[in-house]
């Protein structure tokens, strides 16, 4: 039973390290609300608001999970972007915004011309993952 007890103080010690990461955070946020100008600062505030607002219930875009649909099928990231655009010139774009979207390294946002993270969304939604209840 030693091993429970070693468990049992390692899960207090990440507790406590869960609190410090939060407490860092909230030091940094508002360091950073505080060099805003007004303006900028009701747009942090709306930000926030978004965070709050969002439902724990329906969990952030799970990258891992949107990868393991596209390669479960057997489809690239180059041939979903084939799929999700015509234009051979965009799709380039699109096939490494689908990949940083997998990799953490970009927010699906609206940033790309076309559509494609609506398009990804969708195409996602259609292979039974739906992240943001489209």
């Amino acid at each position: 039973m030693e091993y429970r007890n070693k468990i049992s103080k390692a899960r207090e010690k990440l507790d406590g390290a869960k609190d410090e990461i939060l407490n860092a955070y909230l030091s940094a946020v508002e360091e950073k609300y505080k060099g805003l100008s007004a303006d900028e600062q009701e747009t942090f505030l709306e930000k926030l608001d978004e965070i709050l607002e969002h439902d724990i219930k329906s969990p952030f875009f799970d990258r891992s999970l949107a990868r393991k649909i596209r390669t479960d099928l057997g489809i690239s990231q180059k041939d979903l972007a084939e799929q999700l655009t015509s234009d051979p010139k965009d799709q380039q774009a699109v096939s490494v915004a689908i990949s940083r979207y997998e990799t953490q390294r970009k927010k699906l946002d609206r940033s790309l011309k076309m559509g494609a993270p609506i398009k990804y969304l969708g195409w996602l939604k259609e292979h039974g993952y739906n992240p943001f209840n489209l």
